[in-house]
């Protein structure tokens, strides 16, 4: 008689492993719950005696012997038995992360150092994700796939992607519809977003946006930016209508030319403004995150050469400042103006 093994490999019967598990649990129980040795040869005989079955599961083999084990009346011999075959199936499923983990720590994981070019697995951050990872491949491995599926994979047969985020029911590289969530307005942690009235709100409410999504979700993001054209041309053309109620005589040509100016300076400010922030968090990120020791965290900066101010105000003594004009009025050139210096946003005009 053939017997299949759990890994789908067929092997020959061996009685001997009946005997072997049910001494085993013979030794769990009192003298008075025990199977003599006769007993114990007379159930392995019948299994290996069994009838009309060519092939036998291994679990069809343990059922049988729990059967005969109560219809003997070894209630605690069996249940003695039932525990063995499930710690049994534990050592089985046993962790396996442990040495992926430690070595990942010590930074000598090639496997995992050369899987992605843009992890840099000597961060702090990116060896926390790839620790998830491991503990989420070895869940997903042991329990939440079907085992064919995990016997498959292991051999090569197929590649099961994203196992090291298959253990989260959450959703990778997403088509963001910035376009529905900027005219119809949307959700937020929990609070409605209202459609944006100029393009630096429209601006911050795609950041907030592409914020939310990424938290939520692995993968990069891909968004459509040319639904920000449309709030561009409203901020243009408040800028027109601003204009024209503080400068009445001016002729529209000139109001046009000085829109068009203001807007394209709120463009380039946002975008210097952007730019700005993402050096900081760079610079942040390099000094408080990147392990000690490694290359990356010995490079030093040098220094930042000013650049021309294109906002059409200059700030005497400072090459590289930021200026940002205040909601609160629109100065237009000729216009006598004050400034004071906020935090982290330049001189307020």
């Amino acid at each position: 008689m053939k017997v299949i093994k759990r890994d789908d490999s067929v092997v020959e019967f061996d009685r001997a492993k009946i005997v072997a598990a049910i001494q085993k649990a013979n030794a769990a129980v009192d003298e008075p719950c025990r199977l003599d040795s006769g007993s114990i040869e007379a159930i392995a005989d019948s299994v290996a005696e069994t009838r009309g079955r060519k092939r036998l599961l291994v679990e069809d083999i343990q059922d049988m012997v729990e059967t005969r084990l109560m219809a003997a009346g070894k209630y605690e011999l069996a249940k003695a038995y039932i525990i063995y075959r499930y710690t049994r199936a534990l050592v089985r499923k046993a962790n396996t992360t442990d040495e992926s983990i430690l070595s990942l720590i010590r930074n000598d994981n090639k496997e995992l150092a050369e899987e992605n070019a843009n992890k840099n697995t000597a961060i702090a951050s990116t060896q926390r994700d790839y620790i998830a990872g491991e503990v989420s491949r070895d869940l997903t491995r042991r329990i939440l796939l079907p085992e064919h599926i995990s016997k498959a994979h292991d051999e090569g047969v197929l590649h099961f992607h994203d196992a090291d985020y298959f253990v989260q029911h959450i959703f990778n590289c997403c088509l963001v519809n910035i376009g529905d969530m900027l005219d119809n307005g949307t959700m937020i942690n929990g609070k409605l977003i209202e459609s944006p009235k100029s393009f630096q709100v429209a601006c911050t409410v795609v950041t907030q946006i592409i914020s939310c999504v990424a938290s939520n979700q692995y993968g990069g993001q891909s968004v459509e930016m040319s639904h920000l054209g449309k709030y561009l041309r409203a901020s243009y053309e408040k800028y027109v209508r601003r204009t024209r109620e503080a400068a009445p005589e001016l002729d529209d040509a000139t109001v046009e030319r000085l829109a068009a100016a203001r807007t394209r300076d709120e463009l380039q400010r946002l975008g210097r403004l952007q730019a700005e922030k993402a050096a900081a968090a760079a610079r942040t990120l390099e000094e408080s995150v990147i392990m000690p020791g490694s290359s990356a965290a010995s490079d030093s900066h040098g220094p930042v050469k000013p650049k021309h101010s294109d906002s059409g105000i200059i700030v005497e003594g400072l090459g590289n400042c930021l200026v940002k004009f205040a909601k609160c009025c629109t100065p237009v050139p000729g216009d006598p103006v004050i400034g004071f210096i906020t935090r982290g946003y330049g001189v307020s005009v």
